[in-house]
């Protein structure tokens, strides 16, 4: 047990940068735009349904809106989103993906979905259930 929670910890301590290095390989490669992690996030919270408000987004990543701000002025300034005044609230702004945001939202979902299958491959139908079960146990330690 006492070497199953070091691993754990070490896992916990190692996976985010680990995911971080693999995500910003494949969209170097994978993508014609130079596009950072933290601006991948801010593509995926928008979406492609539509329009979302800056304060949504900001609250949905943990940022600030001024942190937003800035990094959706190169989002902006690379043609990713489109920003405008929301028309029924004025002091709200609205996020939009363009085409090029788009395509590379689409890519970043075929990345993490092609990752999710490799490490679930292999696994039982009760396998796949323990394992949604703990991961909604660590979110709800974790008060997400």
């Amino acid at each position: 047990m006492e070497d199953f929670k070091e691993l754990l910890k070490e896992f916990m301590l190692d996976f985010p940068s680990r995911l971080s290095k693999f995500e910003q390989s494949a969209l170097e490669t994978g993508l014609d735009t130079h596009i950072s992690i933290a601006e991948i996030h801010i593509i995926n919270r928008i979406g492609p349904e539509g329009s979302q408000k800056m304060n949504t987004i900001s609250k949905r990543l943990g940022v600030t809106q001024a942190t937003l701000t800035v990094a959706c002025d190169r989002l902006e300034a690379k043609d990713l989103i489109t920003r405008q005044r929301d028309p029924d609230d004025k002091r709200a702004v609205t996020v939009r993906l363009t085409s090029s945001g788009l395509v590379a939202y689409s890519f970043h979902q075929a990345l993490m979905d092609n990752l999710a299958e490799s490490f679930i491959a292999g696994l039982t139908p009760s396998e796949l259930d323990k394992l949604a079960s703990k991961i909604n146990s660590v979110y709800d330690k974790l008060n997400y």
